[in-house]
């Protein structure tokens, strides 16, 4: 067993298959809900109290069991009774949308008929997936109609875009981020 005091709010324990055994406990059963390995937690913790000198009175104890493939790593936090955990809200969620071309022709349409609109301030990412070319527009403002319309005279539209934009992140080549249609439509744009 090895307790090391990370910072002022933060130890981790770590304990090998042995230490585990020792304490009659494995990963799966590790709960507070569990009254045995409730027990060992807690037996732990003084433990982890006088080898680093940490309070645990009057304190908030967070612990994290994080398994490794020679035991177990436990991280305990500690904070103020007072201390209020923060709480970020997204006013509204992004409007993801993604389309579908069958050939590259249609796609660098689709992208110059786009920028052309004029809308600056979509984010929008570009992929090559098994042979298609794929359009994923994602926006904290709301897609206007006319881009969507745009973009199916040339595409198919997905039905689940979070989904399936998450799938062509992981599957696809990625052409173009931030703003695929000024990157990829400006040129398509220019004047000679």
């Amino acid at each position: 067993m090895n307790i090391q005091q990370l910072d002022t709010e933060r130890i981790l324990i770590s304990l090998s298959q042995n230490d585990m055994a020792h304490c009659c406990i494995s990963f799966d059963d590790l709960s507070m809900s569990d009254e045995h390995s409730s027990r060992v937690l807690k037996q732990l913790m003084i433990k982890a109290a006088a080898s680093t000198g940490a309070s645990f009175s009057g304190k908030q104890v967070i612990i994290e069991a994080m398994k490794y493939d020679s035991g177990c790593l436990l991280l305990i936090t500690l904070k103020d009774k007072a201390h209020k955990r923060k709480v970020y809200r997204v006013s509204r969620a992004r409007d993801i949308i993604s389309f579908s071309f069958g050939n590259a022709e249609d796609f660098l349409r689709c992208m110059a008929a786009l920028y052309r609109l004029g809308e600056k301030r979509i984010r929008s990412s570009a992929f090559l997936c098994e042979n298609k070319y794929y359009l994923v527009i994602n926006s904290y403002i709301a897609i206007k109609n006319n881009v969507v319309r745009t973009a199916m005279e040339f595409a198919v539209c997905k039905a689940d875009g979070r989904v399936f934009a998450a799938h062509l992140a992981e599957h696809g080549r990625m052409l173009a981020s931030g703003n695929a249609i000024a990157q990829i439509g400006a040129p398509l744009t220019e004047r000679r």
